[in-house]
């Protein structure tokens, strides 16, 4: 099969975050271990020359100006991000290429930057979930998409904080190429292939961080961690010396959810990635999450509207 090399400029500006641009930039680079040259990868500021990131490090760029006919354009964010969204000169440029180019992205704070040159008006949108509430207060009219890693609303693609943006660049890659590439790359970075892009931005281990009430955090740890234990109401309240009642009344105010149905959410996330990144019988993997066969078939038809089976034929990534 015939693949056209593909041309994408990151636009950065000082101060930008620097995983924002090297985490996609080692996804789209690692494209070669398949043997050929997919992307070619060009880093783009205002005037051009060494900028510095937020962490220090300085990095070569080409003026804006100097680069035409590329299919992508990545707008990186970080600190330097709403100095950025003053710069005229800039945004007008990102609002010409954007009626250019195939894909205009923008990864973490970057999507304040699309704020500005109007693009994201009246279109779905996430940023890092620390600035989700001051893009909302800028741009009214956005959709704003509190619990996605990455959302796309026609050729405009914004992505959530840091990391999101190699998922983000795992599932262009899938897009461009193949599936079967992407895969290969994440495995070779050691990473999962891929958290898709409606997957939230906390992970339920940070999560229990984030509890104003840490008095269960170690209770929820200890079910993430052994899902497949026999977790009752009585036995859970008993271990934190409460009584069922006042302990179901507040596990329930401090997790959001109840005691019950927080255990559930808990073993089908866990047998959701053995199904994706595994190739553990589905029995085995019932097992392993306190589920029989049928229950765990059961409760992801209730959740997902799919068997695990057909889960696993569309989502997993290991190898047979």
């Amino acid at each position: 099969m015939f693949y056209s090399i593909k041309k994408i400029a990151f636009i950065c500006f000082e101060n930008f975050q620097i995983l924002d641009l090297t985490g996609p930039m080692q996804v789209f680079e690692s494209s070669r271990l398949a043997g050929k040259k997919y992307y070619e990868i060009h880093t783009l500021s205002r005037a051009g020359g060494l900028i510095k990131c937020s962490a220090g490090l300085r990095v070569d760029t080409q003026t804006l100006q100097s680069l035409e006919n590329f299919d992508s354009m990545i707008i990186v964010g970080g600190k330097g991000t709403f100095k950025a969204c003053n710069d005229s000169e800039l945004i007008q440029f990102i609002k010409v290429q954007t009626k250019l180019v195939k894909r205009t992205i923008s990864i973490c704070t970057g999507s304040f930057i699309l704020s500005k040159a109007g693009l994201l008006d009246g279109k779905k949108a996430t940023t890092h979930w620390r600035y989700l509430d001051r893009l909302a207060e800028r741009n009214p009219s956005i959709v704003i998409e509190q619990d996605s890693l990455y959302i796309r609303d026609k050729n405009i693609i914004t992505s959530a904080g840091v990391t999101a943006g190699i998922d983000l660049a795992l599932s262009l890659v899938e897009e461009d190429i193949s599936r079967e590439i992407a895969i290969q790359i994440a495995r070779n970075l050691v990473i999962y292939y891929h958290r898709s892009g409606g997957q939230q931005q906390f992970s339920e281990p940070l999560k229990t961080q984030s509890f104003e009430d840490q008095t269960f955090g170690h209770l929820c740890l200890n079910i993430i961690n052994h899902p497949k234990h026999n977790y009752t109401v009585t036995s859970m309240a008993e271990s934190m010396n409460m009584s069922p009642r006042n302990f179901s009344r507040r596990f329930t105010r401090a997790v959001g959810i109840s005691p019950g149905k927080y255990v559930e959410k808990i073993r089908l996330d866990t047998a959701k990635t053995l199904l994706e990144n595994t190739q553990y019988s589905i029995e085995n993997i019932a097992q392993k999450t306190g589920f029989s066969h049928e229950v765990l078939r059961r409760t992801f038809l209730r959740h997902f509207g799919i068997t695990p089976s057909k889960h696993r034929i569309h989502f997993g990534t290991a190898p047979d």
